[in-house]
């Protein structure tokens, strides 16, 4: 039990230092509408469900987010010329400029965070990551069940 909160505590404050790292941008641009630029980067054209499911973020809550993106000159939203009824979604230029400067925010908190480790212990804290990650109840989780399972 003393393990689980310690762990739970130590990603609190990874959880607290990366929200620190990221005040430090634009406070105008929030972090989910920066979550939101970076995926339409990595996958131009895609659609709000597509944001929806790998961000597992909620489609109202997120179609609301997409519209302020949008009127902040962040995403433009385009018909899709194959299907009408599909809305794709594009960066502006202003949406790229903010992309950059959250990343370069993200990689100066990760060198920070990973300062003093070698390289065979970073590759083993991506492993963990990932494997926290895919964990089945990441999707499921429940802290009540959680907490009767553990005693």
């Amino acid at each position: 039990m003393q393990d689980d909160l310690y762990f739970s505590m130590k990603l609190m404050e990874l959880s607290r230092s990366f929200k620190d790292q990221m005040g430090k941008l634009d406070h105008d641009i929030p972090f989910a509408l920066r979550q939101i630029c970076l995926y339409v980067q990595q996958h131009p054209g895609c659609c709000q469900e597509d944001i929806a499911s790998e961000l597992m973020m909620d489609k109202s809550l997120l179609g609301r987010n997409v519209r302020k993106a949008q009127q902040m000159g962040l995403l433009e939203r385009k018909v899709s010329p194959v299907d009408n009824r599909r809305v794709e979604l594009y960066l502006c230029e202003k949406g790229i400029t903010c992309n950059q400067h959250t990343v370069e925010a993200m990689v100066s908190w990760q060198q920070a965070i990973q300062k003093g480790m070698t390289v065979s212990e970073k590759r083993q804290l991506i492993y963990l990551l990932e494997r926290l990650n895919v964990n089945p109840c990441r999707n499921s989780f429940s802290f009540h069940e959680t907490a009767i399972k553990s005693h």
